[in-house]
């Protein structure tokens, strides 16, 4: 498929009729500055989108692009329209003209589906005259004024998904869910942590309690229902050992040196004492 010719009237700095044949090969056109060569490659992309991507701002001191797509000199062209004419293949034609008035005579699906055969990008009309038309300030953009990851965007964008077009989403969708896991495992940590955190402050006073009380047996009685059960059952053994110590002749010095010491680490120190 080839563009075969461009025709305008009314458009831009066109008033009159103006007709543009291109060869099978290369077509040349010069001109000094503000002929309208620029103007036949808006002249393209308008009659595809109906739109000229290279204006940015839509709107401006109460006018906007459009007032400036048609001629606005003295005098009044007979017509107000921008034809674009391309070749298949076959060397059937495909003509697609857009006027002021009656906008275009071929549908956006119509002309996607001549234009855009076989896999396509998203928006392929946009990428197909982003990538056909190329304007100098595009080179310049690309060469110096783009990162290297924009110029990947760029054309990856223009290039779209030969196959597995749907691959972008679903590792969007693995992405959320292994986010989604990430921050439940996090809270799972920031709420086991807390009870650890606590757990050891109560274990510290605990141990400081026994320390200064010569009833082991007190000492269990008053954390009592302070830990978590697992603990509560390990150091519930403390208060049977307390009970048989005196019986078999040990002072309350000897036996209250196996108590665990928490250090600031959370780790436990022991030290054992025989009778």
């Amino acid at each position: 498929m080839r563009l075969d010719y461009i025709e305008v009237c009314g458009f831009r700095g066109f008033r009159e009729k103006v007709r543009v044949d291109f060869g099978a090969g290369f077509t040349v056109l010069t001109g000094r500055n503000g002929v309208g060569k620029s103007t036949l490659c808006d002249a393209v992309e308008f009659a595809i989108l109906g739109e000229i991507s290279k204006y940015t701002v839509e709107s401006a001191a109460k006018e906007t692009v459009r007032d400036y797509l048609w001629w606005r000199g003295e005098g009044s062209p007979n017509e107000y329209y921008v034809t674009a004419s391309f070749l298949g293949d076959d060397d059937k034609p495909f003509t697609i003209t857009r006027s002021r008035d009656g906008g275009a005579d071929k549908t956006p699906d119509e002309i996607q589906a001549y234009l855009c055969q076989g896999a396509a990008p998203d928006d392929p009309l946009r990428q197909l005259c982003k990538t056909s038309v190329i304007r100098d300030e595009w080179i310049a953009s690309l060469s110096l004024d783009l990162s290297e990851t924009q110029r990947f965007e760029l054309v990856r964008a223009a290039l779209g998904s030969v196959e597995g077009a749907d691959l972008a989403s679903k590792a969007k969708s693995v992405v959320t869910l292994a986010e989604a896991a990430c921050e439940r495992v996090e809270a799972s940590y920031t709420q086991a942590r807390s009870l650890l955190q606590g757990g050891l402050v109560q274990l510290s006073e605990a141990n400081d309690a026994a320390n200064q009380s010569t009833d082991v047996s007190a000492a269990m009685a008053s954390s009592t229902g302070r830990f978590p059960p697992k603990l509560e059952s390990s150091l519930s053994g403390w208060t049977s050992l307390s009970a048989a110590f005196p019986a078999a002749g040990v002072g309350s010095k000897d036996w209250a040196s196996p108590l665990s010491k928490v250090t600031k680490s959370g780790r436990i120190r022991t030290r054992t004492t025989r009778p």
